[in-house]
């Protein structure tokens, strides 16, 4: 079809169906308006908290609160809209206590009615936690909207009021938790380091002569016993030899009075005070072989004192029978020498093998004390990093306590608003215009395609393959004029009556019009209005 028969073909048929469409496109309009009109308004209550960077220096006094202002927000937000919590707050205020509403479909309302929302202190921006970390001081508004100003405004601020307390409690809480771990972990680790030093103490109280930090003293204690025993050894050997020379001059087989003038006696006392001597300035007072030579130079001595004592009185008598009866007393002495020499040996013995088996087991003890007293020095090491933060979090809990760390305020309480924010009455007029519109268009098209007839020269054309040779106007019949007119004005009665049922069952459209025509500058035309706005006379 050629365009300009199709905007001819559009625009007849506008023509035609105009009549029609007229009171669809205004029964239409007037029934939206209506219905704006009656929607109630909304009221908009926000309350602003601004959470504050601690009071004193993180670098000086750190809190233990780790868990992030955005993370607590959340939190605190889904407690706010809990179900007990919202339960509570709608019985409280008797919010949408409408017949037909269960107490889910209440509780959801609210919640669509709520809106928490977080706002930038420096940029003003909305959302300052989506691209990185929050900043140290930002701020977050909780929003109720309702159709009651006045029950918005008491539902922001108790919200408000309850955030503010909730996430005090949040912190204390996860302070007073933090410190409650580290105190355990502090009286456990001390526990476990008193039962660790006392196990140490008594495994040294067990293996005290194989400790690793007296092997050296025992084994120098080794290398002195040793030459002892070699060193009795040889005065054992010693001792046997004199024995054997006196049993030979007691029987016989020596004279006993030699042409000699010397008595041995005396030359024996004079070699043992020699090698006294000789031995005191590298042996201890105590030491078993300077006893031993004391004991045998007293021996001797007692032996030699009473010949010189029987020297100086003159006695002559019997000189004989005295060297038998001193070498048969030296014979004595020395025998128990010997015997006491023997059982010197053989403690030093035993000593040396104790000694001995304590430092063949030594590196043994070594790896059980070594593995001991790493267990004690990584328990230190933890009691002093858990006694460390211990004090952190005890200084933590005295700053949320004393609420010296992050806090959120309210700096703005929320108002009772005095405007309504909604709804759009002007946006909804206009949509249900568009929509009359629309429909009053779908119907004129639908009755087209209904009527298939042609209805001009190019149609028949198109529909039956034949031109016409003459095309006869459509020609009025008596009085159809007259009905045509009557049909229209029926139609504006009917939109006339229509519009005054609504104003007077479902809404007054009177101040409706007003508020109207006020919006839209033309108040001035209608009556009563410059009256009313008027000033009062005085």
């Amino acid at each position: 079809m050629d365009p300009k028969e199709m905007i001819g073909e559009i625009g007849r048929t506008a023509r035609r169906r105009l009549p029609m469409a007229l009171p669809v496109v205004a029964l239409g309009t007037a029934l939206t308006i209506a219905f704006a009109m009656t929607r109630p308004p909304s009221f908009e209550a926000t309350a602003k908290i601004l959470v504050e960077s601690p009071r004193v220096a993180v670098d000086l006094a750190r809190s233990t609160v780790t868990l992030s202002a955005p993370a607590r927000l959340q939190l605190i937000e889904e407690q706010l809209m809990a179900r007990e919590n919202v339960d509570g707050l709608l019985d409280r205020m008797g919010l949408f206590d409408r017949p037909g509403l269960t107490q889910a479909d209440r509780r959801e309302l609210l919640r669509e009615a709520t809106l928490i929302q977080s706002i930038s202190t420096a940029t003003g921006e909305t959302n300052p936690w989506g691209g990185g970390g929050s900043a140290g001081l930002f701020a977050f508004t909780i929003s109720v909207t309702l159709d009651d100003a006045e029950k918005a405004a008491a539902i922001a601020n108790e919200f408000a009021a309850e955030a503010v307390t909730r996430n005090r409690l949040v912190r204390a809480d996860q302070a007073e938790d933090t410190l409650a771990y580290f105190r355990s972990e502090d009286d456990r680790l001390a526990a476990a380091l008193d039962a660790k030093e006392a196990e140490i103490a008594a495994f040294k109280e067990a293996y005290a002569g194989a400790l690793p930090e007296s092997l050296e003293a025992r084994r120098g204690t080794l290398g002195r016993l040793r030459e002892d025993l070699l060193e009795i050894d040889r005065r054992t050997m010693e001792l046997e030899e004199k024995l054997a020379d006196l049993g030979a001059a007691a029987a016989g087989v020596r004279p006993l009075d030699g042409a000699t003038t010397v008595d041995p006696a005396e030359a024996r006392l004079r070699e043992l005070e020699l090698a006294l001597i000789s031995k005191q300035g590298r042996l201890a007072p105590n030491h078993p072989e300077i006893r031993s030579l004391r004991e045998e130079i007293a021996a001797v001595r007692a032996l030699v004192a009473p010949r010189a004592a029987g020297a100086r009185t003159g006695a002559a008598d019997g000189p004989l029978a005295e060297r038998r009866a001193a070498i048969e007393n030296q014979n004595a002495q020395i025998t128990s020498q010997i015997e006491r020499l023997t059982t010197q040996a053989g403690e030093m013995t035993a000593q040396a093998e104790a000694l001995e088996a304590s430092i063949r087991a030594t590196p043994r003890i070594a790896i059980e004390f070594d593995a001991l007293s790493r267990s004690l020095t990584e328990l230190q090491t933890l009691r002093t990093d858990v006694t460390r933060r211990y004090a952190e979090a005890r200084t933590g809990a005295e700053l949320e306590a004393s609420e010296r760390s992050e806090r959120f305020q309210i700096v703005e309480p929320a108002e009772v608003p005095e405007l309504p924010i909604g709804p759009d009455r002007k946006k909804i007029a206009a949509l249900g215009l568009a929509a009359s519109i629309a429909l009053a268009g779908g119907l004129a098209m639908l009755l087209e395609f209904l009527n298939t007839a042609p209805r001009s020269s190019a149609a028949m054309e198109r529909q039956l393959g034949l031109r016409p040779v003459v095309a006869i106007p459509y020609v009025h019949a008596p009085g159809e004029r007259s009905r045509r007119r009557l049909r229209l004005l029926a139609a504006i009665a009917l939109l006339v009556l229509g519009v005054g049922a609504v104003d007077r069952i479902v809404l007054p459209l009177g101040p409706t019009v007003t508020r109207l025509a006020t919006a839209a500058g033309l108040g001035a035309l209608l009556p009563g209005t410059a009256e009313a706005d008027a000033p009062p006379k005085l």
